[in-house]
């Protein structure tokens, strides 16, 4: 389970609001989210909890295969 309230949750979803504003319609596959952002993913469990924290800020869209910010974390 993510703790919502721990800093090492708060700084990666702080960097990862932070690259998809930079990013062409606030859009970014999974893969270069996690390559981009160095996040550390090796086994299942972290990639799981990785999908958990995007899907706290970033909607995944099946048709373009990546995820896109809401807009209310948007800049």
């Amino acid at each position: 389970i993510i703790d919502p309230e721990s800093t090492y949750t708060k700084d990666i979803l702080t960097k990862i609001e932070e690259y998809m504003c930079q990013q062409e319609n606030y859009f970014a596959p999974s893969s270069s989210i996690i390559s981009c952002l160095h996040i550390p993913v090796s086994e299942r469990e972290d990639i799981i909890k990785v999908r958990a924290l995007l899907k706290t800020i970033a909607l995944f869209d099946k048709a373009k295969k990546g995820w896109v910010l809401k807009e209310e974390f948007r800049n």
